[in-house]
């Protein structure tokens, strides 16, 4: 988009001076910076947190899917589980499913509003 209007705002030395650290810090021109922060746009550290945080999901399920395997090979070894605990295990693996649906979605979301920053 082709910009050819500027806007005009006064403000202190040290308020354009922490804008501008802050822009630099984002990876950002103090315009650009300013841009986002009017328009409600995320910066690229808040990118950055969104995409640790997605990172630390994921591995999140890799702890849970290493203690499922681990079930799993217990009753193998003693080829034996009651009736009881088979149905304890079956609803909270039904729970699991259901919330790594929730989270795929929601990072889905997450994902395409990353995209149209």
């Amino acid at each position: 988009m082709k910009k050819n209007n500027q806007l005009l705002i006064r403000i202190s030395d040290t308020q354009k001076e922490d804008w501008k650290q802050e822009a630099d810090k984002n990876g950002m021109t103090l315009t650009e910076y300013i841009t986002h922060k009017v328009e409600g746009n995320l910066g690229k550290s808040e990118r950055r947190d969104i995409l640790k945080f997605i990172e630390i999901s994921t591995n999140t399920d890799s702890k849970v899917e290493n203690n499922i395997n681990q079930i799993a090979k217990w009753v193998n070894t003693h080829q034996q589980i009651t009736v009881e605990k088979m149905d304890e295990y079956l609803l909270e693996l039904e729970k699991y499913q259901r919330l790594i649906k929730e989270r795929n979605t929601i990072f889905r979301k997450i994902i395409l509003l990353l995209s149209e920053i």
